[in-house]
């Protein structure tokens, strides 16, 4: 186990690389960071000076670059070079609110909102170093992507929120070569927040204060107490795809079955409230971040 610091406020994101050999971390009011692991000296700071929040991090395939979301922008540091830049992949008029990548086709999808206009979701191809627009949805449609959440395959899920009643709260698993909408489903819930794809697309769950909502596509919207009263505020799928890690409003990360949706393994941290959660892409570590600005790395033992 290794305890690092992100920050003195709240751990906003956390990120494993693909080989599982860094582990980049936003904290509110610092500079994102990012530790070579085992971590045995100072991590490196990517942005400076730092804005008030950073989240949504991405690693490119090769690990080469990272890339973050702060102040509505798009920020790629170069582990090579050392350089961080900020990349412009919309209009100016469009400010960036969330991105994530599905593999394995490497596709950039951003959630980006033009004020008085609507939202917009669009879906960008590597092209050597740089983004090629490959396709756009809305603002005048109804997929506006409140909450994105990638997975290992062509297909990333979002979370559609109604504005006056459950008509249109809805989960939709869009195909992220094309945009367009492949599974949808309606849910009881007034917001779902945190979520999480299994690694091979088949699935989704996010979170509603202490209950779970889980959809695999073809099935119905399962909601799901797992025994805890704390309200969940981190969720990360193991690439087993059967177990997921779950921070919740206390200083325990919970592993979760989700067959049986029985809590199979605890670990208490004392690093606050935990706020994130994130594990290695070779499922051997977990991390976890929390209201102190501590990061804590562990040994998955599964």
């Amino acid at each position: 186990m290794q305890l690092l610091t992100a920050g003195r406020q709240n751990v906003s994101a956390l990120a494993f690389a693909p080989a599982g050999d860094a582990l980049a971390a936003a904290c509110s009011y610092s500079s994102p960071l990012l530790w070579a692991l085992p971590a045995t000296g100072d991590p490196r700071a990517l942005q400076n000076p730092p804005a008030y929040s950073s989240s949504s991090f991405t690693f490119s395939p090769d690990a080469a670059v990272v890339g973050w979301i702060a102040g509505q922008e798009r920020y790629e540091f170069d582990r090579g070079t050392g350089a961080t830049r900020k990349v412009r992949l919309a209009p100016p008029d469009e400010g960036l609110n969330s991105q994530a990548v599905c593999r394995p086709a490497a596709r950039l999808i951003l959630r980006t909102v033009e004020r008085n206009v609507g939202f917009r979701i669009r879906g960008l191809a590597p092209d050597g170093t740089e983004w090629r627009e490959a396709w756009t949805v809305g603002p005048d449609n109804e997929l506006s992507g409140w909450e994105l959440a990638p997975s290992g395959a062509d297909r990333f899920f979002v979370w559609e929120r109604g504005w006056n009643s459950l008509t249109g709260r809805r989960l939709a698993a869009p195909s992220a070569l094309t945009g367009e909408v492949q599974a949808v489903t309606a849910v009881p819930s007034l917001s779902l927040s945190g979520l999480a794809a299994a690694p091979d697309g088949s699935a989704v769950v996010g979170f509603d204060a202490s209950s779970l909502y889980s959809w695999r596509v073809g099935e119905k919207v399962q909601k799901v107490r797992t025994g805890t009263l704390k309200h969940y505020r981190a969720l990360a799928f193991h690439p087993d795809g059967r177990h997921l890690l779950a921070g919740n409003n206390d200083t325990t990360a919970r592993l979760i079955d989700t067959q049986t949706w029985q809590v199979v393994r605890q670990y208490t941290w004392d690093v606050g409230r935990l706020s994130a959660v994130a594990v290695s892409p070779d499922g051997a570590l977990a991390a976890a971040g929390g209201a102190k600005g501590k990061v804590v790395v562990w040994d998955l033992d599964l």
